[in-house]
């Protein structure tokens, strides 16, 4: 068992850790989900660029190149779809990461909201891990247990 617990409430996603990136799948589930939120894109059209993402077998095509590659997605659109989809990856990054910090009590939830208000101040150009390593808040080898430990954790709820 890692030196850190996961907790009952850790939030579903993946992907926490600096280097580890989202499977394109899920990133592109998600850019999908939002683009239907948006009303950029209807969900059938949506399943039909999944599909063909699927049996391309292209793991550096994204959907919302596919869908602006058909037209679908404006410019504009498309750009805006993939800074909200990188906005949605860094908030659930976080929330994985702080869920997990909490519950081991490696701090506390003042300390915790106040440096994701000051993250997302400064745009989010850093994940919440090292944001609080370089604030001092936590040391690298609690920041490295608890990713480790989150990207376990959001395994096994992917199978």
């Amino acid at each position: 068992m890692s030196a850190v617990e996961a907790g009952s409430s850790a939030p579903r996603g993946e992907g926490t850790g600096d280097n580890v990136k989202l499977e394109t799948r899920d990133r592109d589930f998600v850019a999908g989900a939002l683009g239907v939120a948006f009303a950029y894109v209807d969900a059938p059209k949506v399943r039909d660029a999944l599909s063909q993402l699927a049996e391309s077998g292209d793991e550096e095509t994204t959907l919302v190149k596919v869908l602006a590659d058909e037209g679908v997605l404006s410019k504009r659109r498309s750009e805006k779809l993939e800074r909200a989809t990188h906005l949605m990856e860094m908030l659930r990054d976080a929330a994985v990461f702080g869920s997990i910090a909490l519950n081991n009590k490696l701090i506390g939830e003042d300390m915790l909201n106040a440096c994701m208000e000051e993250n997302r101040q400064k745009g989010f150009k850093t994940k919440i891990g090292p944001f609080l390593l370089d604030k001092g808040v936590l040391t690298e080898s609690l920041v490295d247990a608890i990713v480790s430990r989150a990207d376990e954790v959001l395994e096994e709820i992917r199978r």
